[in-house]
């Protein structure tokens, strides 16, 4: 953009990118991502330029869905490449009991296999 490269991603590009954060931004991107919104920064030229936050809906029929589950005896795991903030915000709002956070798309089968049932009477449904 105007001759500089501009880079957009979350924190893990800060770490790649060795880019500081002040504090109040790291203050107001904490909150947003507690708040269960994925953070993401945009950097020119090895600084931070900006910071803004993204926020999925949760379809309102996922809660009574996880909700329905829970009345039948199964656990419901979800698994997401989302951060780990942004994902237990998540669970904790329509009731999910496990994550598996920051997964990569080539690691999602083996988080599968974390939550197959350990015994009998455990049932899980994984949603990913």
């Amino acid at each position: 953009m105007n001759g500089q490269t501009v880079i957009i991603g979350g924190p893990r590009l800060l770490a790649e990118a060795r880019v500081m954060v002040p504090p109040a931004v790291e203050r107001m991107t904490t909150a947003w991502a507690s708040d269960g919104k994925t953070v993401l920064y945009v950097v020119a030229e090895g600084e931070l330029r900006g910071a803004f936050a993204l926020e999925d809906e949760i379809r309102p029929e996922s809660n009574e869905a996880v909700e329905e589950l829970h009345r039948l005896g199964i656990r419901v795991a979800m698994i997401t490449g989302d951060s780990k903030t942004v994902a237990d915000s998540v669970a904790k709002r329509i009731g999910i009991d496990e994550v598996a956070a920051e997964v990569l798309p080539a690691d999602k089968a083996s988080a599968v296999r974390r939550f197959r049932p350990a015994g009998e009477g455990s049932q899980w449904l994984v949603m990913g």
